[in-house]
Protein backbone atom coordinates (compact mmCIF):
# COMPACT_ATOMS: atom_id res chain seq x y z
CA UNK A 1 0.00 0.00 0.00
CA UNK A 2 1.33 3.58 -1.16
CA UNK A 3 -0.40 6.88 0.46
CA UNK A 4 0.06 10.11 -1.89
CA UNK A 5 0.56 13.28 0.22
CA UNK A 6 -1.64 15.89 -2.13
CA UNK A 7 0.29 18.93 -2.96
CA UNK A 8 -1.92 20.20 -5.69
CA UNK A 9 0.42 19.98 -8.57
CA UNK A 10 0.81 17.24 -10.88
CA UNK A 11 3.17 14.61 -10.50
CA UNK A 12 4.15 12.25 -12.67
CA UNK A 13 4.85 8.36 -11.15
CA UNK A 14 7.85 8.18 -8.56
CA UNK A 15 10.57 5.41 -10.66
CA UNK A 16 11.53 3.21 -7.18
CA UNK A 17 7.41 2.77 -6.80
CA UNK A 18 6.92 1.35 -10.27
CA UNK A 19 9.62 -1.03 -9.10
CA UNK A 20 8.18 -1.98 -6.34
CA UNK A 21 4.47 -2.44 -7.77
CA UNK A 22 6.19 -4.65 -10.73
CA UNK A 23 7.70 -6.85 -7.42
CA UNK A 24 5.00 -7.09 -5.78
CA UNK A 25 2.80 -7.46 -8.69
CA UNK A 26 5.24 -10.63 -10.04
CA UNK A 27 5.31 -12.35 -6.66
CA UNK A 28 1.12 -12.72 -6.35
CA UNK A 29 0.54 -9.55 -4.44
CA UNK A 30 -2.19 -6.86 -4.74
CA UNK A 31 -1.43 -2.90 -4.69
CA UNK A 32 -3.44 -0.46 -3.35
CA UNK A 33 -2.83 3.57 -3.56
CA UNK A 34 -4.59 6.22 -1.21
CA UNK A 35 -4.02 9.55 -1.01
CA UNK A 36 -4.27 11.30 2.49
CA UNK A 37 -2.81 14.32 4.43
CA UNK A 38 -1.80 12.25 7.35
CA UNK A 39 -0.13 9.32 6.41
CA UNK A 40 -0.36 7.23 9.45
CA UNK A 41 -3.94 7.39 9.51
CA UNK A 42 -4.45 6.48 6.60
CA UNK A 43 -2.46 3.47 6.60
CA UNK A 44 -3.92 2.18 9.94
CA UNK A 45 -7.54 2.82 9.13
CA UNK A 46 -6.62 1.06 5.77
CA UNK A 47 -5.66 -2.05 7.51
CA UNK A 48 -8.14 -1.96 10.02
CA UNK A 49 -10.71 -1.78 7.07
CA UNK A 50 -9.18 -5.19 5.48
CA UNK A 51 -9.40 -6.75 8.93
CA UNK A 52 -5.44 -7.24 8.99
CA UNK A 53 -3.64 -8.50 11.66
CA UNK A 54 -0.23 -7.47 11.25
CA UNK A 55 1.26 -4.21 9.73
CA UNK A 56 4.92 -3.80 8.20
CA UNK A 57 6.37 -0.74 7.93
CA UNK A 58 9.37 0.40 5.85
CA UNK A 59 11.98 2.39 7.55
CA UNK A 60 11.19 6.21 6.60
CA UNK A 61 12.79 7.87 3.99
CA UNK A 62 11.69 11.62 5.71
CA UNK A 63 14.48 13.26 6.67
CA UNK A 64 15.10 14.49 10.82
CA UNK A 65 13.74 18.44 9.79
CA UNK A 66 10.20 16.66 8.04
CA UNK A 67 10.17 14.39 10.87
CA UNK A 68 10.05 17.11 13.21
CA UNK A 69 7.57 19.13 11.30
CA UNK A 70 5.16 16.70 10.51
CA UNK A 71 5.72 13.90 12.97
CA UNK A 72 6.97 10.09 12.59
CA UNK A 73 4.79 8.24 10.09
CA UNK A 74 5.70 5.14 12.16
CA UNK A 75 5.55 6.14 15.69
CA UNK A 76 2.08 7.52 15.14
CA UNK A 77 1.29 4.37 13.54
CA UNK A 78 2.39 2.08 16.20
CA UNK A 79 0.47 4.69 18.54
CA UNK A 80 -2.80 4.11 16.55
CA UNK A 81 -2.86 0.35 15.81
CA UNK A 82 -4.34 -0.71 18.84
CA UNK A 83 -4.25 -5.03 18.34
CA UNK A 84 -2.71 -5.17 14.85
CA UNK A 85 0.84 -5.70 15.16
CA UNK A 86 2.86 -3.54 13.67
CA UNK A 87 6.29 -4.49 12.29
CA UNK A 88 9.43 -2.20 11.17
CA UNK A 89 11.36 -2.84 8.03
CA UNK A 90 15.03 -1.35 8.64
CA UNK A 91 16.62 0.22 5.23
CA UNK A 92 19.47 -2.14 4.16
CA UNK A 93 20.65 -0.06 1.37
CA UNK A 94 20.35 3.54 0.00
CA UNK A 95 16.26 3.74 -1.35
CA UNK A 96 16.37 3.55 -5.54
CA UNK A 97 13.52 4.65 -5.73
CA UNK A 98 -14.27 -4.89 6.85
CA UNK A 99 -17.14 -5.27 6.95
CA UNK A 100 -18.62 -6.44 3.43
CA UNK A 101 -20.33 -3.42 1.49
CA UNK A 102 -23.83 -3.24 1.00
CA UNK A 103 -25.84 -1.08 -1.57
CA UNK A 104 -26.96 1.95 -0.29
CA UNK A 105 -27.21 5.59 -1.07
CA UNK A 106 -24.00 7.20 -1.11
CA UNK A 107 -22.92 8.84 2.36
CA UNK A 108 -22.30 12.36 2.38
CA UNK A 109 -18.56 13.78 1.76
CA UNK A 110 -16.96 13.74 4.75
CA UNK A 111 -14.68 17.02 5.81
CA UNK A 112 -11.12 16.83 5.15
CA UNK A 113 -9.03 16.90 8.77
CA UNK A 114 -6.13 17.80 8.93
CA UNK A 115 -2.98 16.20 10.77
CA UNK A 116 -2.93 17.44 14.55
CA UNK A 117 0.21 18.89 15.16
CA UNK A 118 -0.75 20.76 11.24
CA UNK A 119 -3.92 22.69 13.15
CA UNK A 120 -1.05 22.91 16.39
CA UNK A 121 1.23 25.01 14.48
CA UNK A 122 -1.44 27.34 12.65
CA UNK A 123 -3.18 28.40 16.24
CA UNK A 124 -0.13 29.34 17.38
CA UNK A 125 1.17 31.14 13.75
CA UNK A 126 -2.71 32.88 14.10
CA UNK A 127 -1.26 34.63 17.17
CA UNK A 128 2.50 34.81 16.60
CA UNK A 129 2.75 35.69 12.61
CA UNK A 130 0.63 38.85 12.69
CA UNK A 131 1.81 40.19 15.62
CA UNK A 132 5.40 39.91 14.59
CA UNK A 133 4.69 40.96 11.04
CA UNK A 134 3.34 44.41 12.62
CA UNK A 135 5.56 45.08 15.20
CA UNK A 136 8.52 44.42 13.11
CA UNK A 137 7.51 46.80 10.22
CA UNK A 138 7.30 49.73 13.06
CA UNK A 139 10.38 51.47 11.66
CA UNK A 140 8.77 51.84 8.36
CA UNK A 141 5.45 53.15 10.06
CA UNK A 142 5.66 56.35 8.34
CA UNK A 143 5.93 54.88 4.87
CA UNK A 144 3.80 51.86 4.75
CA UNK A 145 0.79 53.33 6.80
CA UNK A 146 -2.05 51.76 7.26
CA UNK A 147 -2.77 50.16 4.17
CA UNK A 148 0.67 48.56 3.78
CA UNK A 149 0.37 47.23 7.49
CA UNK A 150 -2.58 45.11 6.31
CA UNK A 151 -1.28 43.85 3.21
CA UNK A 152 1.82 42.57 5.15
CA UNK A 153 -0.55 41.27 7.77
CA UNK A 154 -2.98 39.64 4.60
CA UNK A 155 -0.28 37.11 3.99
CA UNK A 156 -0.31 35.91 7.39
CA UNK A 157 -3.88 34.95 7.25
CA UNK A 158 -3.03 33.32 3.90
CA UNK A 159 -0.32 31.19 5.30
CA UNK A 160 -2.04 30.18 8.85
CA UNK A 161 -5.24 29.05 6.33
CA UNK A 162 -3.14 26.87 3.93
CA UNK A 163 -1.73 25.15 7.31
CA UNK A 164 -4.83 25.17 9.53
CA UNK A 165 -7.73 26.07 7.93
CA UNK A 166 -10.46 28.89 8.27
CA UNK A 167 -10.43 28.82 11.96
CA UNK A 168 -7.31 29.68 12.70
CA UNK A 169 -7.21 32.22 9.87
CA UNK A 170 -10.12 33.62 11.39
CA UNK A 171 -8.83 33.89 14.54
CA UNK A 172 -5.22 35.61 12.71
CA UNK A 173 -7.70 37.93 10.95
CA UNK A 174 -8.63 39.16 14.17
CA UNK A 175 -5.06 39.52 15.76
CA UNK A 176 -4.25 41.37 12.98
CA UNK A 177 -6.26 43.81 12.38
CA UNK A 178 -5.93 44.86 16.42
CA UNK A 179 -2.28 44.80 15.73
CA UNK A 180 -3.00 47.09 13.06
CA UNK A 181 -4.89 49.06 14.60
CA UNK A 182 -3.30 49.53 18.06
CA UNK A 183 0.47 50.37 15.94
CA UNK A 184 -1.01 52.44 13.12
CA UNK A 185 -3.42 54.49 13.47
CA UNK A 186 -3.73 57.68 15.38
CA UNK A 187 -3.96 57.87 18.40
CA UNK A 188 -1.20 55.39 18.04
CA UNK A 189 -0.87 52.40 20.98
CA UNK A 190 -4.75 52.62 21.61
CA UNK A 191 -7.31 50.77 19.59
CA UNK A 192 -8.97 54.13 19.71
CA UNK A 193 -9.63 55.09 15.74
CA UNK A 194 -9.71 59.02 14.89
CA UNK A 195 -9.62 58.61 11.24
CA UNK A 196 -12.57 57.59 9.22
CA UNK A 197 -10.80 56.29 6.30
CA UNK A 198 -8.61 53.99 8.69
CA UNK A 199 -12.08 52.65 9.86
CA UNK A 200 -12.91 51.99 6.14
CA UNK A 201 -9.46 50.13 5.98
CA UNK A 202 -9.97 48.13 8.87
CA UNK A 203 -13.26 47.03 8.17
CA UNK A 204 -12.24 45.80 4.33
CA UNK A 205 -9.42 44.20 5.60
CA UNK A 206 -11.58 41.93 7.93
CA UNK A 207 -14.10 41.27 5.01
CA UNK A 208 -11.33 40.34 2.31
CA UNK A 209 -9.07 38.38 4.79
CA UNK A 210 -12.38 36.30 5.86
CA UNK A 211 -13.27 35.44 2.47
CA UNK A 212 -9.65 34.61 1.12
CA UNK A 213 -9.28 32.51 4.21
CA UNK A 214 -12.45 30.23 3.34
CA UNK A 215 -11.38 30.20 -0.30
CA UNK A 216 -7.52 28.58 0.36
CA UNK A 217 -9.51 26.53 3.42
CA UNK A 218 -11.50 25.00 0.69
CA UNK A 219 -9.22 24.84 -2.05
CA UNK A 220 -6.77 22.99 0.42
CA UNK A 221 -8.88 20.49 1.31
CA UNK A 222 -10.98 20.01 -2.34
CA UNK A 223 -7.42 18.93 -3.43
CA UNK A 224 -6.94 16.25 -1.31
CA UNK A 225 -10.64 14.79 -1.92
CA UNK A 226 -9.70 15.00 -5.23
CA UNK A 227 -6.33 12.86 -4.89
CA UNK A 228 -8.32 10.16 -3.02
CA UNK A 229 -11.08 9.96 -5.78
CA UNK A 230 -8.26 9.97 -8.46
CA UNK A 231 -6.37 7.16 -6.41
CA UNK A 232 -9.95 5.50 -5.61
CA UNK A 233 -10.12 5.73 -9.83
CA UNK A 234 -6.47 4.11 -10.22
CA UNK A 235 -7.56 1.21 -7.73
CA UNK A 236 -10.83 0.58 -9.81
CA UNK A 237 -8.71 0.54 -12.91
CA UNK A 238 -6.11 -1.94 -11.83
CA UNK A 239 -8.94 -4.08 -10.63
CA UNK A 240 -10.42 -4.14 -13.73
CA UNK A 241 -7.04 -4.73 -15.64
CA UNK A 242 -6.80 -7.73 -13.34
CA UNK A 243 -10.12 -9.31 -14.74
CA UNK A 244 -9.39 -8.38 -18.04
CA UNK A 245 -5.96 -10.33 -18.24
CA UNK A 246 -7.92 -13.70 -17.85
CA UNK A 247 -6.73 -16.14 -21.01
CA UNK A 248 -9.46 -16.18 -23.41
CA UNK A 249 -10.91 -12.96 -21.73
CA UNK A 250 -9.10 -10.51 -24.01
CA UNK A 251 -11.11 -10.49 -27.42
CA UNK A 252 -14.57 -10.42 -25.92
CA UNK A 253 -13.69 -7.67 -24.05
CA UNK A 254 -12.34 -5.31 -26.62
CA UNK A 255 -15.62 -3.45 -27.07
CA UNK A 256 -15.83 -3.29 -23.33
CA UNK A 257 -12.30 -1.06 -23.12
CA UNK A 258 -13.61 1.37 -26.01
CA UNK A 259 -16.55 2.15 -23.99
CA UNK A 260 -15.03 2.18 -20.73
CA UNK A 261 -12.40 5.60 -21.76
CA UNK A 262 -14.23 6.47 -24.99
CA UNK A 263 -11.98 5.76 -27.67
CA UNK A 264 -12.35 5.82 -31.02
CA UNK A 265 -10.71 2.25 -31.71
CA UNK A 266 -9.83 -1.15 -29.67
CA UNK A 267 -7.85 -3.73 -31.54
CA UNK A 268 -5.95 -6.38 -30.56
CA UNK A 269 -3.31 -7.48 -32.92
CA UNK A 270 -1.32 -10.59 -32.87
CA UNK A 271 2.06 -10.67 -34.79
CA UNK A 272 2.04 -13.04 -37.77
CA UNK A 273 5.06 -13.77 -39.80
CA UNK A 274 6.37 -10.13 -40.79
CA UNK A 275 3.44 -8.64 -39.97
CA UNK A 276 0.32 -7.90 -37.93
CA UNK A 277 -3.08 -10.07 -37.98
CA UNK A 278 -6.23 -8.43 -36.43
CA UNK A 279 -7.68 -10.86 -33.93
CA UNK A 280 -10.76 -8.42 -32.82
CA UNK A 281 -11.66 -5.06 -33.19
CA UNK A 282 -14.27 -2.54 -31.70
CA UNK A 283 -14.55 1.36 -33.38
CA UNK A 284 -15.23 2.69 -36.44
CA UNK A 285 -11.14 2.73 -36.77
CA UNK A 286 -9.53 -0.06 -37.29
CA UNK A 287 -6.07 -0.49 -36.63
CA UNK A 288 -3.63 -2.71 -38.55
CA UNK A 289 -0.10 -1.88 -36.77
CA UNK A 290 0.68 -0.64 -33.18
CA UNK A 291 2.15 2.21 -34.59
CA UNK A 292 -1.15 3.75 -35.97
CA UNK A 293 -2.30 3.33 -32.10
CA UNK A 294 -1.86 6.81 -29.49
CA UNK A 295 -1.77 3.98 -27.20
CA UNK A 296 -0.23 0.57 -27.10
CA UNK A 297 0.32 -2.39 -24.43
CA UNK A 298 2.59 -6.24 -25.20
CA UNK A 299 0.07 -8.60 -23.94
CA UNK A 300 2.56 -11.03 -24.30
CA UNK A 301 5.34 -11.76 -27.18
CA UNK A 302 3.26 -12.07 -29.59
CA UNK A 303 -0.13 -10.01 -28.85
CA UNK A 304 -0.49 -6.23 -28.68
CA UNK A 305 -3.67 -3.81 -27.39
CA UNK A 306 -3.60 -1.08 -29.40
CA UNK A 307 -6.18 1.95 -28.41
CA UNK A 308 -6.74 5.31 -30.29
CA UNK A 309 -8.74 8.29 -29.36
CA UNK A 310 -9.10 11.82 -29.80
CA UNK A 311 -11.40 12.73 -26.88
CA UNK A 312 -9.21 11.85 -23.69
CA UNK A 313 -8.39 14.47 -21.43
CA UNK A 314 -5.65 14.42 -19.49
CA UNK A 315 -6.71 12.57 -16.30
CA UNK A 316 -8.45 10.09 -18.48
CA UNK A 317 -4.88 9.67 -20.61
CA UNK A 318 -3.33 8.94 -17.27
CA UNK A 319 -6.25 6.45 -15.60
CA UNK A 320 -5.41 4.52 -19.27
CA UNK A 321 -1.72 4.43 -18.64
CA UNK A 322 -2.33 2.71 -14.90
CA UNK A 323 -5.09 0.08 -16.44
CA UNK A 324 -2.96 -0.76 -19.71
CA UNK A 325 0.45 -0.66 -17.15
CA UNK A 326 -1.69 -3.49 -14.78
CA UNK A 327 -2.91 -4.93 -18.24
CA UNK A 328 0.64 -5.86 -19.31
CA UNK A 329 1.78 -6.68 -15.26
CA UNK A 330 -1.25 -9.13 -14.90
CA UNK A 331 -0.82 -10.94 -18.50
CA UNK A 332 3.06 -11.46 -17.69
CA UNK A 333 2.21 -13.11 -14.19
CA UNK A 334 -0.39 -15.11 -15.78
CA UNK A 335 2.01 -16.28 -18.69
CA UNK A 336 4.50 -17.08 -15.72
CA UNK A 337 2.43 -18.96 -14.18
CA UNK A 338 1.01 -20.52 -17.20
CA UNK A 339 4.99 -21.70 -17.72
CA UNK A 340 5.32 -22.62 -14.05
CA UNK A 341 2.62 -25.29 -14.70
CA UNK A 342 3.82 -26.57 -17.97
CA UNK A 343 6.96 -27.17 -16.52
CA UNK A 344 6.36 -29.06 -13.23
CA UNK A 345 6.64 -32.53 -13.42
CA UNK A 346 3.57 -34.84 -13.29
CA UNK A 347 2.57 -35.95 -9.54
CA UNK A 348 2.75 -40.35 -9.43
Amino acid sequence: MHVSEPSGLVQSELAWLAGQRRLLIELGGRYTELAGIDVATAVVDFARTEQARQLVLGATRRSRAQELLHGSVINKAIRAAGPIEVHVIPARQPPRHVEPATVASPPPLRRVVLPVPRRIAAWVLAVVAPLAVTSALIPLRSSLELAGALLCALITVVGVALLGGIRPALLATGVGVLASDFFYTQPYYSFRVANLVDIIGLVTFVVVAAAVGGLVDLLTRQGAREARVRAEAENLARLAADTLAAPGRLADTIGSIRRTFDLDAATLLRRAGMGWRVEAAAGKTRLERPDDAAYSVELGRDRVLALAGARLTEQDASLLRVFLGQLRLARERAELSARGNDQRPPSP
